[in-house]
């Protein structure tokens, strides 16, 4: 999961982080814990206090609002 990040050109990086800072806290949180750190539900919800399946809901909405701020 981390590795799409660093092929990435840095532009683009910088434009996706602009992007989820402007996301709401427990959706930009998700983000970075499982998509940019690369952990699995079961490590990011143990980090945020929260079930894996509410885990997984949240990243969902935080890729849809995500995909909307890049458009």
């Amino acid at each position: 999961p981390a590795r799409p990040w660093r092929a990435a050109g840095a532009d683009a990086v910088a434009r996706a982080r602009r992007a989820i800072d402007e996301l709401p806290s427990p959706h930009a949180e998700v983000l970075l814990l499982r998509d940019v750190l690369g952990l699995d539900p079961t490590e990011a919800g143990t980090i945020l206090g929260m079930a894996p399946e509410r885990l997984r809901g949240i990243r969902h909405e935080a890729r849809q609002a995500l995909a909307a701020l890049m458009a």
